[in-house]
């Protein structure tokens, strides 16, 4: 019987499947699966819509952030040029050799203040305050001279040849002189009487008395007219053919002199540098036991802008023979004066000026 009712159980079931009730649930089942399925797909492409359109959203936000940060970049790096030069090349002064920056004048103000405030009567000769006007004048009054960076292009490019130079004089001679060399951290120094030192070791010059076996320390100089370039490279050429054993630069006149002070080198000439640029490594030469003079072989005048250092005389008078001088002003003459009469003494000199023909 329970047999029976197995079999009769499925043949209602087949039955019902026959029906036309069925049919249609199974079909309705059916679509209700194929829109479920449409609906889901739907759903996926919405959210794969969604994220597509929050991705181009995040990479226009991005994008656009990383043109106005360049933009930014742009304004900021025109403000940082801006700035380099306001500021760090503030100005040129005789040239696009001759710089002058904030911090030149930021140290000299510094030395000046600090020295005025201990001895007020005392009067003072700095590369910027003459350089924004004031007059030079070397009276018998003690003075100070003062060249509170002495190798700005130097300093402008990192090379690493800068120096600080003081120098103290009483009745237009000098008393001592410091030349700090700020990279190196070599501190020259000298008194009247007293030796030259380097870091509190005394200092002492070649002695070298032979040019042909001298090192030679010059400067081309801030000077870029045709006669100062062709007389100073002219000048370089006349030594090489003696011949000297080496010529060379450093970008400091107060540091190139006290090569000779140390014996390194065996001589300095240069024309066109200034009186704060030489008066303290001038005294450092001197009482290292060398030689100083005038590039003619006359006496040494600091405000004659023309000096030969050297290890011996006979190596001061060797040199003094070989180089000319392009004419330049005194520096104790009015900055106006100066300016107009070395242009027109430079005039009158141009048509000699290929001075190379010479060698």
């Amino acid at each position: 019987m329970a047999e029976n009712r197995r079999y009769d159980s499925k043949d209602t079931e087949n039955n019902n499947k026959n029906t036309p009730n069925y049919r249609r649930i199974q079909k309705n089942n059916r679509k209700n699966t194929t829109n479920n399925i449409k609906t889901t797909q739907n759903g996926n492409n919405n959210t794969q819509d969604k994220r597509k359109t929050q991705r181009h959203k995040s990479g226009t936000k991005t994008c656009n952030k990383l043109q106005q940060n360049t933009q930014d970049d742009k304004k900021n790096t025109q403000i940082d040029i801006k700035n380099k030069q306001n500021g760090f090349l503030k100005m040129l002064k005789s040239s696009p050799a001759d710089l002058v920056t904030e911090t030149d004048q930021q140290v000299e103000k510094m030395l000046i203040s600090a020295i005025r405030r201990k001895y007020p009567q005392h009067r003072f000769i700095g590369e910027e305050s003459v350089a924004a006007g004031e007059a030079v004048e070397l009276t018998d009054s003690p003075t100070w001279i003062i060249d509170p960076i002495d190798g700005t292009v130097n300093f402008v490019h990192r090379f690493p040849f800068v120096a600080v130079s003081i120098a103290f004089t009483v009745n237009k001679q000098t008393e001592f002189g410091i030349v700090y060399s700020c990279v190196e951290d070599k501190l020259f120094h000298a008194q009247r009487g007293r030796g030259a030192y380097l870091n509190g070791k005394p200092l002492c010059v070649s002695g070298q008395t032979d040019i042909h076996r001298c090192v030679v320390v010059t400067e081309i100089g801030a000077e870029r007219d045709d006669l100062a370039l062709s007389t100073m490279t002219s000048n370089i050429c006349r030594l090489l053919r003696l011949p000297v054993q080496g010529v060379r630069a450093l970008g400091t006149a107060a540091v190139d002199m006290c090569q000779v002070a140390t014996g390194g080198a065996d001589a300095y000439y240069h024309i066109g540098m200034h009186c704060w640029d030489i008066a303290a490594s001038t005294i450092i030469v001197l009482e290292a036991g060398g030689v100083v003079m005038d590039t003619d072989g006359s006496e040494f005048d600091m405000m004659s802008r023309k000096v030969i250092a050297a290890s011996s005389s006979a190596v001061a008078n060797g040199i003094a023979q070989v180089v000319q001088a392009f004419p330049c002003r005194r520096d104790n003459e009015a900055a106006s004066k100066r300016k107009c009469d070395t242009q027109s003494e430079r005039a009158v000199a141009q048509p000699t000026a290929c001075v190379l023909h010479e060698l």
